[in-house]
């Protein structure tokens, strides 16, 4: 019996796209990721940067090149008046309306990553089992 013999095959397609649901699912899941690192980077004392590419022209040339830069993270929660810590989920600028109202309130600053974390665990459940 041959290696190739004991392999299960199939006929399946690679599908041309992601849908545009399961898109957005992973790319809210990617920004609660970056949210997470950003809460346990402050809580732990530490810096959190994400790196991304930015196209750049020489001025001594003018041939265009890739630079590596970091990524400006905004923080998703903020100290109301009574001094609780609220969280907002956000996709872009626009904040998702989870209930009526839109902030979570968490009594300090250490619970952040654990809202944060439910909030990407429910993305990825509907991305696998409903996407």
């Amino acid at each position: 019996m041959s290696t190739l013999d004991r392999l299960k095959l199939s006929t399946a397609k690679k599908p041309a796209h992601i849908p545009t649901v399961v898109f957005r699912r992973n790319k809210l899941s990617s920004k609660l990721w970056e949210q997470i690192q950003l809460a346990k980077s402050q809580i732990d004392g530490t810096t959190f940067a994400v790196k991304k590419f930015r196209t750049v022209k020489d001025k001594e040339t003018g041939l265009r090149k890739s630079v590596e830069v970091n990524k400006r993270l905004r923080e998703w929660w903020f100290k109301n008046e009574q001094g609780k810590v609220c969280v907002s989920v956000k996709y872009g600028t626009k904040v998702i309306e989870l209930a009526k109202g839109n902030f979570v309130r968490n009594r300090c600053f250490e619970h952040i990553g654990i809202t944060v974390r439910t909030f990407a665990i429910t993305s990825e459940y509907k991305t696998y089992k409903h996407g």
